[in-house]
């Protein structure tokens, strides 16, 4: 339905946008549609991960992805100029970080007294969009995911400054840590000063690219959310190197894609490079799509966007090069807003806050 509205004849796109559909039907059928793709796919990610078809620490990615790209998509079904629309999927992610804090705090005796089907509704989700399958997991990354969006979808709504912030969140992060995990496991399989010793322990102790702590088993079945699993300190995509002591120092030498800033865990560069890559045709993407409905005006300049959005989304990506563990996602999204909004202000870029009625938002 998202993906053919761009699709739809002329005639029927402008009764959407001109009222002709009561906006607060069109608004309840947006967020429905957006509720019903991200159960979907937390379904779908969390069915694999059980049976082992996708590694955990790669579902909670697919996850990430997913329900970013449905939500961007999905605002092209919203009327244009109306706020209780993205008050309404404000408040429906706020809904989310509710349900991620109680399942995170329910005391164990309460989760295991939840009716069968709810318990295991829940048990998928912790699974699909945990790394370590720890349910308290839930209030790190996952809790400030949803808090940005939320936050963001407030303030700019379909604005082309939200395009840019959420291509940096939704897919350049998302597909940095499975690039950087599979290129920096290439990297140590090729590394040829490795003993075959240290390669036959490597391959038994790597989940998707990254070492396991201490043993831990790569994939993460439901039943540990009722165990006193804690969470793991690893950062996004520091895919070969460990940490013992908390500190993000690594007990690995770095490979030849590897580097590490400061003490907050190890990068790889083409995890850097696929951010960077990744975000840019995304925002590129969601621009064509938006101004294609109409959200923007008719003159809007696309070119200059796209070099903005390069320049934002290359801020981001240092910004994520240099993020502590389990707060990459505030980092990243306020490093892009803060460098457009600049440019917005600064009256280089001021069509970032431009809405589809060619005002400021």
């Amino acid at each position: 339905i998202v993906f053919a509205f761009p699709f739809l004849g002329s005639n029927k796109r402008a009764m959407l946008s001109n009222g002709h559909v009561a906006p607060l039907c069109q608004t309840c059928f947006g967020v429905a549609v957006i509720l019903g793709m991200i159960i979907a796919q937390l379904e779908l990610f969390a069915m694999l991960s059980r049976r082992g078809l996708v590694p955990t620490v790669l579902s909670r990615k697919l996850t990430h992805i997913g329900s970013g790209t449905a939500m961007t998509t999905a605002l092209v079904l919203f009327p244009h100029d109306y706020w209780p629309a993205r008050l309404a999927v404000s408040l429906f992610l706020i809904g989310f970080m509710l349900l991620f804090a109680a399942v995170a705090h329910m005391p164990e005796e309460q989760l295991s007294a939840l009716p069968p089907l709810v318990r295991s509704r829940l048990e998928g989700m912790v699974v699909a969009m945990c790394r370590s399958g720890d349910r308290r997991e839930l209030m790190h990354g996952t809790f400030y995911f949803a808090f940005v969006v939320a936050t963001f979808v407030l303030l700019f709504w379909t604005a082309p400054i939200n395009v840019i912030i959420f291509a940096s969140l939704f897919i350049g992060d998302g597909i940095a840590d499975p690039a950087g995990r599979l290129a920096s496991s290439w990297a140590s399989s090729c590394h040829t000063c490795r003993s075959p010793i240290s390669a036959s322990a490597h391959s038994r102790s790597t989940e998707f690219g990254r070492p396991l702590a201490h043993g831990v088993a790569p994939l993460v079945d439901a039943a540990r959310l009722r165990n006193g699993a804690r969470p793991s300190d690893a950062a996004d995509h520091d895919s070969s190197v460990s940490s013992t002591d908390g500190s993000g120092k690594a007990d690995k030498p770095l490979n030849f894609l590897q580097y590490q800033v400061g003490y907050f865990g190890v990068k790889s560069y083409p995890g850097s490079a696929a951010f960077f890559l990744g975000g840019w045709c995304a925002a590129a993407g969601w621009g064509l799509l938006f101004n294609h409905c109409g959200l923007w005006r008719s003159d809007f300049p696309m070119a200059s966007f796209l070099k903005v959005a390069a320049l934002c989304i290359g801020v981001a990506t240092l910004a994520e090069a240099i993020s502590p563990p389990h707060v990459d996602n505030l980092v990243v999204t306020y490093a892009a807003a803060a460098m457009a909004f600049c440019l917005a202000q600064s009256g280089v870029a001021s069509f970032l806050l431009l809405n589809s009625l060619n005002c400021a938002v």
